[in-house]
């Protein structure tokens, strides 16, 4: 199963995330990642997480080389729902 590494993942203030791929069409190709970035002190660097992805197999077939999103969730306080907050576009070349 292919894996994709993301280092890069700082925020400057408390926040509760949930991570993942999906492809244009709708399809999620990868585990979700759920952090609660809560730590304030240090500097950038140590506050760095990383995660590695876990891709679907359909991640290196139908979908190697297209175009896919990272979607970044925050939860709707007083439920169990989550709501859009981000996008990050990438070429799936696996």
């Amino acid at each position: 199963m292919p894996c994709f590494s993301m280092v890069k993942a700082v925020f400057s203030e408390f926040a509760d995330y949930e991570i993942y791929f999906r492809a244009e069409d709708g399809e999620d190709l990868s585990d979700q990642f759920k952090y609660i970035f809560d730590i304030e002190e240090g500097s950038e660097r140590q506050r760095e997480v990383k995660h590695r992805f876990q891709l679907s197999s359909k991640a290196s077939g139908k979908y190697k080389n297209q175009r896919v999103k990272l979607i970044l969730e925050e939860p709707v306080d007083g439920t169990t729902k989550w709501k859009h907050y981000q996008d990050y576009y990438y070429t799936l070349n696996i």
